[in-house]
């Protein structure tokens, strides 16, 4: 029996068939047949690969609905269509050259993302596997590989190769490698933490409720940041993404007590002389590791390791009782990445439905493609946590930097308007909700390159999609929108855009106490001056009186007492001239 639909609002109408519209604009996510319908031969190559059995004790693995649990029963693993105890052989079946990827085939279901593929006459490792294809095509034992660095060359197309055994599988240099002498260049078979890793289960957190403080005005008053929490830090090249980031860096100076919070921070290379700048003005040197990677030159693939390893060695601090802090300077490494896979995965199926059918991800229906990106994407921002007191409290705190925008109100309600106007024809009414659509879709390709700390001069590469955007808006805890007229401004300053920033886990929850009395205060006379402004040159120049207040001086982190005092005089101004 098919269930009864739930009454859906007018905006939410409107933003789904949008933003499907959108999607489909950019990239055609349609792969694999359902298994169900799958030949028999296929579905019993499939079931003679034994299932993965039982993690070690206290490991994390995914559950269905996409959450990470802990499993309680001893440890082995099955590695490839083989059930033989012996090192499974796969084959390399295309090398992508476009993408810098291989295409491995005889990978079993159950091999993990950062298994490492060994050389078959030589026994040296040579790529790992990135992302296992059974969830998209359960039909095929396939998996995505990226080589090792100086490997590429000996991954051609049928080059046999050997599964490494016991769990051995790429790595990123551990806290002691990495704070104070960088990262290292890429992922190896050395010692140190695994590069792939589950982002903690509901029970392994604690409550976030302490803040952490940024230095930057209008975060610190408007959306506060707690310890433990992720925070999108998104706006269009050179709206000045990297400068807030990096003043959250300068209001940490060593003047902290030993044993603070250790930040990490992956970015390009064409930035690294100025967050290096900005550690050492800090005094943090001690205290930060740097990766970085160069999207000049590397692949999507090597974009996505450097996010990886920067989130590895996070997570040793985490997991060994530290606070780690960690800013991924420009997420659109995984987001292309992501997007080269699906690309692969439609051409070889030809473009078929099987990505469409629906599927049920924590109480909802949703397309199975979007169930696997928004998994993928949530390996990524979910691995912020405050860990419960068993597991040492740690925290890790992200702030992730996306180059791209969100969806507008404006189009939002434009939809809405369209789907309410019940004289149009249901064909009108139809062709107007797709030029919305496109206009959606322009919107997301176009990014400006008129200067600025973002500004590449490298076109649209870098600028993600509006509908991508919103997916890492949908899994974070928050996220922050740095205003347009960042871009190209003479002073060395910056706002963001208090309408369209937000926390999900409360002002009230994770505000200073030195200012948690002043925020709600201070909100509601935004947002009112805000609204007001649509009726009067007045209330207009009112809001922007009350926005020039969060007006942030690059490089100038403004201490938690000075902040107190101007929000003070700011409420009390406002007082007296309703007033008089």
């Amino acid at each position: 029996m098919v269930p009864a639909a739930t009454p859906t609002t007018y905006l939410g109408v409107a933003r789904q068939f949008v933003m499907k519209a959108a999607r489909r604009g950019r990239l055609s996510p349609r792969h694999a047949v359902p298994f169900s319908s799958t030949a028999p031969a296929a579905r019993a190559r499939l079931l003679a690969c034994p299932p993965p059995p039982p993690a070690a004790p206290g490991a994390l693995a995914h559950t269905s609905r996409g959450r990470a649990s802990r499993l309680l029963a001893p440890a082995s693993r099955c590695f490839a269509s083989s059930a033989s105890s012996s090192s499974p052989s796969v084959t390399v079946d295309l090398v992508r050259e476009d993408d810098a990827f291989v295409v491995i085939r005889g990978v079993g279901h159950g091999v993990p993302a950062g298994a490492l593929l060994l050389d078959e006459n030589t026994g040296d490792a040579v790529a790992y596997v990135a992302y296992n294809l059974k969830d998209m095509d359960p039909t095929e034992l396939r998996a995505i590989a990226l080589p090792l660095s100086g490997a590429a060359s000996v991954l051609e197309e049928g080059r046999a190769l050997r599964l490494a055994e016991d769990g051995v599988v790429a790595r990123a240099p551990s806290p002691d490698q990495a704070f104070g002498v960088g990262a290292g260049p890429s992922p190896s078979d050395a010692e140190g933490l695994p590069l792939f890793n589950d982002y903690p289960g509901v029970d392994d957190r604690q409550p976030i409720s302490e803040n952490f403080r940024t230095g930057v005005k209008a975060v610190d008053a408007i959306v506060p940041v707690g310890v433990g929490q992720s925070m999108l830090l998104m706006g269009k090249s050179g709206s000045r993404k990297t400068t807030l980031a990096l003043d959250v860096l300068l209001a940490h100076a060593s003047n902290e007590v030993e044993g603070g919070f250790k930040f990490v921070y992956a970015c390009d290379t064409k930035d690294l002389a100025r967050v290096r700048e900005a550690v050492s003005a800090a005094g943090l040197e001690s205290r930060t590791a740097i990766v970085t990677s160069d999207a000049a030159r590397d692949s999507p693939g090597e974009r996505y390791a450097c996010v990886l390893r920067a989130l590895a060695i996070a997570e040793g601090v985490r997991d060994a009782g530290g606070d780690a802090v960690v800013f991924l300077d420009d997420l659109s490494g995984p987001v292309e990445f992501w997007e080269a896979v699906c690309r692969f995965e439609s051409e070889i199926t030809g473009g078929q439905d099987g990505m469409e059918e629906m599927v049920e991800v924590d109480g909802m229906l949703i397309a199975r493609f979007d169930a696997l990106q928004r998994q993928f994407f949530s390996n990524i921002l979910q691995r912020s946590a405050r860990m419960n007191d068993k597991l040492g409290g740690g925290s890790l705190t992200l702030f992730g930097l996306l180059r791209g925008e969100p969806m507008r109100q404006d189009k939002m309600d434009l939809g809405v308007k369209i789907l309410k106007q019940q004289n149009l024809s249901a064909e009108m009414r139809e062709k107007l909700l797709r030029a919305l659509a496109e206009q959606v879709k322009d919107s997301s390709h176009s990014s400006n390159s008129d200067g600025g700390e973002d500004s590449s001069g490298r076109g649209d590469r870098f600028h993600v999609s509006t509908r991508t955007v919103e997916e890492f808006k949908s899994i974070s805890d928050g996220h922050i929108l740095l205003c347009d007229s960042n871009v190209g401004r003479g002073e060395d300053t910056y706002d963001i855009v208090p309408s369209l920033s937000t926390t999900r886990l409360g002002v009230g929850r994770v505000a200073a106490p030195e200012v948690a009395d002043l925020c709600s205060s201070l909100q509601l006379e935004l947002q009112q001056s805000l609204d007001a402004s649509a009726f009067g040159a007045g209330a207009k120049a009112s809001a922007k009186s009350v926005l020039a207040l969060f007006t942030q001086r690059a490089g100038r982190p403004v201490p938690l007492a000075e902040l107190r005092e101007d929000l003070a005089r700011a409420l009390l101004e406002k007082k007296e001239k309703e007033f008089v």
